[in-house]
């Protein structure tokens, strides 16, 4: 029954599941075979009937792809053949970053090679990150390099490089990049906002919500205190507002299809501003795929579009599967997507569901209660859902877990939400002077409070869950397990929804 269930999922999600075969591919070519591969060959086997034979097709398509992708792309070295060597490197990304030393210039580079002492070749594309005092040497972002450097092997896959002479660069050619405009764009944004906005933290608080480049370490530390960092990356928060606002002025002069055609192609300069990292590009395709459904008046499915941003992940960047930022962002997307509604459901049992038919003929704080428990069980099942992810994968990467993030999570990103959204009303006005001024008055005071719920909180309230240590595989199977069994009881939930509208 619940093989069924699954099968019934994976044919009906079918860009969810090719997502998924592509990540198994990816972890089997780079990592050490997870069980995993023995849940989906067995979906893969089970799938004999001929109308789930297109899913066997999908999952293969995914998983052969991927696998050849990341097996082919890297050529890793053995760990006693790394220790000092030339590197060939490319920047790709630059930018200004405050430190408790001043302030220095952050690098982040592809190593495209790397020659040993012993002359052994290695070809790498693994990303890394270098830094540089303002003042000191700063390479061309438009050049390839080849430096002396030492390289370290963390895990299969990751590697840490610092360069021994940092002024001894040997330029090897140029290289066409948006690297120097990138940077450019971004430090306008920044500068505009500091100029309108006084207040130094808001101001940095706003600069990275918009550009994704965070400069302030306390902002950082404070954030962190109550399990708000998620917050600090560009994810599909940021769009979704981004192109609701685009979506609602573009509307009141062109119609539906230009409209569409207008916010998919302002998104994707938004998206090549910001660079195209995991939780970027996720976003991105969701919602291009979104407005790409409307343009060709089709439905689009949020979890088909997560696991066709996953498929493209695992392709353009393999290694990004081993980052924490690629782990939250695809698991709470996939936790809000999958596992929320059986949550909600079994959440009814205990608040349940009105009709809006007999919700209307109830005396008024009736009503006001029937939608506050409402509000409640949507609120307690999305956090439920987030945290059986969040979690765990906290408490694997960091080792410890903040209590309040519980609460605060509840209404901060909503909270949030609304100070990005005047944020953009006030850029949006720049032509119109006095009422720019306005949105960005009135967004300075609302985020200077909403900041200080964080910032004026003492100490005390720095309640951490502590776990020493967790292993990988164990918590492998968990998340395995939980998703599977929140996909089958998604099918059954699917098939049984009422046609009459419930709260």
């Amino acid at each position: 029954m619940i093989v069924q269930s699954l099968l019934q999922f994976w044919s009906y999600y079918p860009g969810f599941l090719l997502g998924a075969s592509a990540l198994l591919g990816v972890a089997i070519a780079l990592y050490p075979p997870f069980p995993s591969l023995l849940l989906f060959l067995l979906l893969a086997l089970l799938a004999k009937d001929k109308k789930y034979r297109n899913t066997l097709v999908i999952f293969f398509i995914g998983f052969l792809f991927s696998f050849a992708v990341a097996y082919f792309k890297y050529h890793f070295p053995d760990a006693d053949d790394i220790k000092t060597g030339k590197a060939n490197i490319t920047i790709t990304s630059k930018e200004l970053s405050k430190t408790n030393f001043g302030y220095r210039y952050k690098y982040k580079a592809h190593l495209n090679s790397y020659t040993s002492q012993l002359d052994n070749a290695y070809g790498f594309d693994v990303k890394f990150t270098l830094s540089a005092d303002v003042g000191a040497f700063q390479p061309d972002t438009g050049k390839r390099y080849q430096i002396r450097a030492r390289l370290k092997k963390n895990l299969a896959g990751s590697y840490t490089l610092s360069s021994i002479d940092k002024n001894s660069w040997k330029p090897l050619g140029s290289v066409l990049n948006l690297v120097k405009w990138r940077f450019d764009a971004k430090n306008a944004i920044k500068e505009n906002i500091a100029e309108a906005i006084k207040n130094k933290h808001v101001a940095a608080f706003l600069s990275g919500m918009a550009t994704g480049q965070f400069d302030d370490m306390a902002l950082s530390i404070e954030l962190g205190r109550f399990g708000l960092q998620h917050l600090m990356a560009i994810s599909g928060l940021h769009f979704s507002i981004i192109a609701t606002i685009l979506s609602i002025l573009l509307s009141l002069v062109f119609q539906t299809r230009t409209v569409s055609i207008a916010v998919i192609v302002l998104l994707s300069g938004y998206f090549i501003l910001l660079g195209p990292s995991a939780s970027v590009m996720r976003a991105w395709v969701t919602i291009v795929i979104a407005f790409l459904g409307l343009l060709l008046e089709r439905q689009s499915l949020g979890i088909n579009s997560l696991g066709i941003a996953l498929f493209l992940v695992a392709i353009f960047d393999p290694l990004a599967i081993g980052t924490i930022a690629f782990q939250f962002s695809f698991g709470i997307t996939a936790a809000i997507l999958i596992l929320s509604k059986p949550i909600e459901a079994m959440l009814e049992k205990v608040l349940p569901k009105r009709d809006l038919s007999d919700v209307l003929h109830m005396p008024t704080l009736s009503r006001i209660s029937v939608c506050s428990l409402s509000f409640l069980r949507s609120g307690l099942s999305l956090m439920f859902a987030v945290n059986l992810i969040a979690m765990p994968l906290t408490l694997y990467h960091f080792h410890k877990f903040p209590l309040m993030s519980l609460l605060y999570n509840l209404f901060f990103p909503f909270m949030v939400s609304l100070s990005m959204l005047l944020l953009l009303l006030a850029l949006l006005t720049t032509p119109l002077p006095n009422i720019c001024h306005l949105f960005h008055t009135f967004n300075e005071r609302y985020t200077d409070f909403l900041l200080n719920l964080t910032f004026g909180l003492p100490r005390s309230f720095d309640t951490h869950w502590t776990v020493e240590n967790i292993p990988l595989i164990p918590l492998t199977i968990y998340l395995i397990a939980l998703l599977t069994g929140a996909m089958a009881i998604h099918k059954k939930n699917q098939g049984s929804l009422q046609e009459h509208i419930i709260i």
